[in-house]
């Protein structure tokens, strides 16, 4: 299947607009997540430290054990919801949650189970291990009675540092997952929102450069065709188009000047052509009156040959004559020198 220039051209910028819109969702997202869960993080740690200063200053003593149950000084821990509920509110936040163990087991927590406060269970086993592997406070999410939780703990020591439970401020994550969410669907809907504002207005501007290459195609094609009265293409864009168009309108204006001179040296050469087949029949009388001459010309000469040649004849025979006359003289003249002789002769004998 052939595809168009403006199919082809919204396919590309709309598969643009969305990865671009994905990046920007995906990137906002996991910003703003990142950006909560690191204020909920710092406000959990410093309600564990501050929580820990409390219970130090109103609970003096060390952490102990004694007949079996945890202490605090003379504080007595296990079950002991009171404490926690007192304490709680010294943080600024009825969200905090605080769970006591002794050793793995939970003996005094806020935190409620089907109603009732979830102690009696087991700590984490892989927060126990962390803790008793790096003995400094763990922060991570933990999920608590089907909730998810952002907690801290630490370690319980008794005077010989000897350990003898946890301690652990948490927070639940529901509000911040609410805030997270929220957040993701309105900045779903902005970027759906721009994305469709982007396809509009790609489709528009790819109608717009389709138009204008279509003029120019236009025009093109009629070059081709060899009709060069079109009204040059209007297109006011700075781009590359606009040079384009340029340039054809300038290439048509060159091949109307070209093809104006190539008409006016053909009328020329018409005419010079005329010109030249009228000299050539005048050059062929000229021949002809010239070849008539010729012709006379070779007649008289053939005449004048017969004639020469007639003559040559008798002015053989007239020399023959000449001849025969010097020959009879000759005669004579030896008669006479003869007749000299035989006079002197006589004359002598006398």
């Amino acid at each position: 299947m052939k595809l168009g220039l403006r199919f082809k051209l919204l396919l590309m910028l709309g598969i643009v607009i969305l990865i671009g819109n994905s990046i920007m969702f995906g990137y906002s997202s996991y910003t703003m997540k990142k950006s909560t869960e690191t204020q909920l993080k710092n406000f959990v740690l410093t309600s564990f430290k501050t929580g820990m200063e409390i219970l130090e200053e109103k609970n003096p003593g060390e952490w102990r054990i004694v007949q079996g149950k945890l202490f605090k000084g003379e504080q007595p821990m296990n079950d002991n919801l009171a404490f926690i509920d007192n304490l709680v509110p010294r943080l600024g936040n009825e969200n905090i949650r605080i769970t006591i163990s002794q050793g793995e087991t939970k003996v005094s927590s806020n935190i409620m189970s089907n109603g009732v406060p979830d102690v009696g269970g087991e700590v984490s086993p892989e927060i126990w291990k962390e803790l008793n592997k790096t003995g400094t406070p763990v922060a991570d999410y933990e999920k608590i009675a089907d909730e998810r939780y952002y907690t801290v703990t630490d370690l319980l020591r008794s005077y010989d540092k000897t350990i003898i439970g946890l301690i652990s401020f948490a927070v639940p994550t529901a509000d911040t997952d609410k805030t997270i969410s929220a957040f993701n669907s309105n900045l779903l809907l902005i970027t759906l929102c721009l994305a469709g504002l982007l396809l509009v207005a790609a489709f528009f501007f790819t109608n717009q450069l389709i138009r204008m290459l279509s003029k120019v195609g236009l025009l093109t094609n009629k070059v081709a065709e060899g009709d060069l009265t079109s009204e040059p293409v209007v297109v006011r864009s700075q781009d590359e188009i606009g040079l384009m168009a340029d340039s054809i309108n300038r290439m048509i204006l060159n091949l109307r000047s070209l093809i104006g001179k190539v008409d006016q040296a053909s009328s020329q050469v018409n005419l010079s052509s005329n010109q030249l087949a009228i000299s050539a029949s005048e050059a062929k009388a000229v021949t002809g009156e010239i070849a008539e001459s010729l012709s006379m010309l070779a007649s008289t000469s053939d005449s004048q040959v017969r004639s020469a040649e007639e003559g040559s004849v008798a002015v053989a025979e007239l020399a023959e004559g000449i001849q025969g006359v010097a020959a009879a003289a000759s005669a004579v003249y030896q008669e006479s020198l003869a007749m000299t002789e035989h006079a002197e002769d006589g004359i002598i004998s006398v």
